[in-house]
């Protein structure tokens, strides 16, 4: 793996100690607007309308512009859309969303900085402080930052080799969970 060894490289040539790793998120917009949607009604729809089963010409117009779009993709066959929707399906199992986006279906509806929603992923990251080194990169489909503390940290341990004597963080990550896992840690 290129970045363990590029991080025993840092530190064998005196770079750092991996001493403090600062961990951060973000959220990552996914590629997908607000409106390119689909609800579990027209997805439960549509897997009737593909298997075969008359729907009422009322109930198709009734449907979302970006779902009328997608069961006129020529680019996709029938087969195609049955297993996409299925897939989709799935996700509103998982996942309890009212809405799921076509373009990009495990993102999820996120908060943003702006106090705006879109889809997205958080992103978390753990640095070296005195390099500035990429110790760790994480990608989840968790609104907050929370919870997310235990795998970037451990996903960065694992990466540099060792535990590192400071691990550091905003207030959005004070959780007891979180503080146990650090205490536990040693």
């Amino acid at each position: 793996d290129i970045l363990k060894k590029t991080l025993k490289k840092a530190e064998e040539e005196d770079l750092t100690s991996f001493n403090h790793i600062p961990v951060d998120g973000t959220i990552k917009k996914a590629y997908n607007n607000l409106h390119n949607i689909i609800t579990e009604k027209e997805t439960d729809l549509l897997l009737e309308y593909y298997n075969g089963e008359e729907i009422e010409e009322e109930k198709l117009e009734k449907l979302h512009r970006s779902v009328k779009k997608f069961m006129e993709n020529e680019k996709l066959c029938e087969n195609e859309k049955i297993s996409l929707l299925k897939r989709i399906k799935k996700e509103f199992t998982k996942t309890e969303q009212d809405k799921i986006p076509l373009n990009d279906i495990e993102a999820r509806k996120m908060k943003g900085k702006r106090g705006n929603f879109k889809y997205a992923y958080n992103m978390q990251s753990a640095v070296d402080s005195e390099t500035g080194l990429i110790c760790a990169i994480t990608i989840s489909q968790s609104p907050t930052d929370h919870y997310e503390l235990p795998s970037i940290v451990t996903k960065a341990i694992n990466n540099i080799g060792k535990k590192p004597e400071y691990v550091s963080a905003d207030t959005i990550y004070l959780t007891l969970a979180n503080l146990n896992y650090l205490d536990n840690l040693g």
